[in-house]
């Protein structure tokens, strides 16, 4: 399982995901799957979408999974990364 950095906060949106660095005062929009891909590997697999009863979710493919944690690690936005 993958956690946040320590100043890194997560919002899902229903129009995405957004992660403010409180640390870099940066924020970094992410897209829908990329959001439902960071949701899934904080919780562990097992969170649904706050926003299910209004958007369908997509199956994640490991490929995406993958590019989306790389791109987050490589950020420093998460820790961890091993597959949850």
């Amino acid at each position: 399982m993958i956690a946040l950095a320590d100043d890194v906060v997560f919002h899902e949106l229903p129009f995405g995901g957004v992660l403010l660095d409180r640390g870099e005062l940066r924020v970094y929009r992410l897209s829908q799957r990329a959001a439902g891909v960071l949701r899934r590997a904080l919780s562990g697999g097992h969170a649904v979408s706050p926003y299910a009863s209004l958007l369908s979710e997509e199956d994640e493919d490991s490929a995406l999974r993958d590019e989306v944690l790389r791109s987050l690690a490589s950020r420093g936005l998460i820790r961890g990364g091993g597959r949850g």
